[in-house]
């Protein structure tokens, strides 16, 4: 890979992998496609999900989503921080 670590925001991430990023489930996707081009750790930054969760403000918050690959088989680690 040309890169161990990519921090595209989410306009960056729609463009390089053609996906729309609307829902957490969207964003978990996205960066399975950019580990899938060489990156290991992928942070998406300034990522606001159309999706609200039950019991939530219902303002939108802008996020950020970090995925490590892992090379074990088992599945990718993914965290989620809003701001």
């Amino acid at each position: 890979p040309l890169a161990d670590v990519v921090t595209p925001n989410q306009f960056e991430v729609e463009q390089l992998t053609g996906l729309t990023i609307a829902t957490l489930e969207d964003a978990r996707k996205a960066c399975e496609a950019l580990h899938s081009m060489g990156p290991s750790l992928v942070f998406i930054t300034s990522v606001v999900f159309d999706d609200v969760q039950e019991g939530s403000s219902s303002d939108k918050m802008i996020s950020i989503l970090a995925s490590k690959r892992k090379t074990d088989g088992t599945a990718d680690e993914v965290w989620k921080i809003d701001c």
